[in-house]
């Protein structure tokens, strides 16, 4: 038998306006947090998102499973990227 052609979800991205305070929400929650550091334009070129390079970003939890954060303030573009799989975060201000 074939390995199967897609596997678990290892990383989900999410975009923020303050990345400082998603980390720290999450710090708060005890899940492990990266420092920020700013997209190489490599990486965010292999994401098919060239235009964030050199924005903050930093990871939550560990793969499978883990969370990108990169700050954007941005409007986000449903459906327009490379990627198979959706999620949502429910929060309370």
């Amino acid at each position: 038998m074939s390995d199967p052609a897609a596997g678990p979800i290892l990383w989900v991205t999410f975009s923020t306006p303050d990345l400082a305070a998603s980390l720290a929400a999450f710090a708060a929650l005890g899940l492990p947090c990266t420092a920020p550091a700013p997209l190489p334009e490599e990486l965010a070129t292999l994401w098919g998102a060239p235009h964030l390079a050199g924005r903050d970003w930093a990871s939550v939890g560990a793969a499978p499973g883990a969370l990108r954060l990169i700050a954007h303030a941005g409007a986000a573009h449903p459906l327009a990227s490379l990627g198979w799989a959706a999620a949502e975060l429910s929060v309370t201000d």
